[in-house]
């Protein structure tokens, strides 16, 4: 507690989204910069003349009317050196020195979180996608995270809690500020089934920028992200990026190629992003077994993913069936002239040449994604692209460690 005035009063000076690992990297903590020559600080090159002109002018009085604050309303504040704060934060250049959190602490430290984010003017589609995955993945006993907004966020947030499990609302603005007030309550309820968290101090007003900035923590705190429609503008774009710089898992729902709303989401899965359908399809890469091979088109809970879209991709099912591997043989080496079928029953005319490459490496008993780049000498982002191609034909599937297979 004591160690609160001191990092409150870094990150005051030092501002958000700064470039903080590499200032720790050499300064064991704020409390040693606090006290530290001032000299010996601007020698260090390490931080710009605004920030050694606010260490000069800023005293600790100002932590401790955030403390104040934070000790009336009953919020707690996790700095960098507790063991509350959540190891994947430290990994990222700019992480935040502290966190304000309103709720359970533990869950700062859960080992599944998952991003759920998207548009704040979805369709219903994205909406029933988003609220039949969010509660198989809190049945899961996976934790929820998303921004607090309106639009999917909410239906992310909200589906979580009616599953009876955990949700995270990572906010741009102070807890105490009065943002968004039509989704009051569902913080409210947030903070009794999760926790309502940010990095502002508790009357911060929201700005547009602090948002972008608040994106970088939803990235990084994640295990993986699934964005449910995103237009091409769409603040969800600026996660996403973060979501690939920090080398996280990052799904995406696609949709409607003529309209506008899935155009951001659409090209996330053309760079290399996941395609999902599926809950299944986020928690087998995370070792869970999956329970239904039909999840492909309808969720745990009995719901059609695709209901209410008058043809469904292979028309639907009235009983589960299981895809047969009997057309499906290991590869042979075998010489192939131009439009043969391959002896693994497969007819590669109708694959991408990258599809082609990597079923080829894969066949030859290459598993995991980095060792099929490094053999096919294709870009992990188009092997991820062709892997997702192989999986849709069903001729590979993913399992246990991201490990692929032949089906």
């Amino acid at each position: 507690m004591q160690n609160d005035r001191y990092w409150i009063w870094l990150q005051n000076v030092m501002g958000y989204a700064s470039r903080t690992y590499d200032v720790l990297s050499v300064w064991h903590s704020a409390k040693e910069i606090y006290n530290a020559d001032k000299d010996l600080l601007r020698a260090s090159q390490l931080f710009s003349d605004i920030q050694l002109r606010k260490m000069e002018i800023t005293d600790l009085s100002i932590a401790d009317k955030v403390i104040s604050d934070c000790e009336e309303k009953g919020w707690k504040i996790v700095n960098y050196e507790d063991g509350e704060y959540p190891p994947q934060l430290r990994q990222i250049f700019d992480f935040p020195l502290v966190l304000y959190v309103s709720g359970d602490v533990k869950c700062l430290t859960h080992e599944m979180p998952i991003g759920v984010i998207g548009t704040r003017k979805p369709s219903q589609y994205a909406i029933d996608v988003a609220e039949t995955i969010s509660i198989e993945l809190a049945k899961r006993n996976a934790l929820i995270v998303s921004g607090g907004a309106q639009g999917i966020d909410s239906v992310a947030h909200n589906s979580a809690m009616d599953a009876g499990g955990k949700t995270v609302v990572i906010m741009g603005c102070g807890l105490g500020y009065d943002y968004l007030s039509v989704n009051e309550p569902m913080r409210n309820r947030a903070e009794h089934n999760g926790a309502v968290i940010t990095e502002y101090p508790p009357y911060t007003s929201a700005k547009s920028f602090q948002f972008v900035q608040r994106n970088r923590i939803t990235a990084a705190f994640c295990k993986g992200v699934l964005v449910v429609e995103a237009g091409e503008k769409s603040g969800s774009l600026s996660t996403a990026n973060r979501v690939l710089k920090y080398n996280k898992d990052l799904f995406v729902v696609t949709g409607d190629a003529r309209g506008k709303g899935f155009v951001g989401a659409n090209k996330l899965a053309q760079n290399g992003a996941r395609v999902v359908f599926s809950a299944d399809d986020i928690l087998t890469l995370y070792g869970f077994e999956i329970r239904n091979r039909d999840s492909f088109y309808f969720s745990g809970t009995g719901k059609a993913v695709f209901e209410g879209i008058d043809d469904y991709p292979e028309g639907k099912n009235e009983k589960p069936k299981k895809r047969k591997n009997k057309n499906i043989i290991k590869a042979e080496k075998s010489e192939k002239t131009e439009g043969e079928k391959e002896k693994s029953g497969i007819n590669t005319d109708l694959l991408s040449q990258e599809a082609k490459t990597v079923y080829k490496a894969i066949s030859e008993g290459e598993a995991y994604l980095d060792d099929i780049a490094k053999k096919t000498r294709i870009q992990i982002r188009d092997v991820l692209v062709a892997l997702t191609e192989l999986e849709f034909e069903g001729i590979v599937e993913c399992g246990a460690g991201n490990e692929y297979r032949i089906r």
